[in-house]
């Protein structure tokens, strides 16, 4: 028999759901789609390439970067950030 449960949705990045509230408070306070926490997903210096985008220089496939620290997401080492202190406001994305 089904059983009707409540569960909490993420306002930023709108993909986690969670059934407890603790843990979607705790997740939504490091989420990379919240604005507050100056990450990635939320600065007009990150692009997003599609997957079929092609250097037609070095005929390589483009990935997501940082235009401020002009890096590719896909470099060893370079990830998404907290505070980043290159972050500018980009306009809301639809993720």
């Amino acid at each position: 028999m089904m059983k009707v449960v409540t569960a909490y949705r993420c306002e930023h990045c709108e993909k986690k759901i969670l059934i407890s509230k603790s843990g979607m408070y705790k997740h939504e306070a490091k989420c990379f789609a919240n604005p507050v926490m100056k990450a990635c997903r939320t600065c007009s210096n990150y692009t997003i390439f599609d997957r079929e985008v092609i250097n037609t220089i070095t005929g390589d496939q483009m990935h997501d970067g940082c235009n401020y620290f002009k890096k590719s997401f896909q470099e060893e080492g370079f990830k998404f950030k907290h505070f980043c202190k290159g972050w500018k406001p980009a306009e809301e994305r639809n993720w």
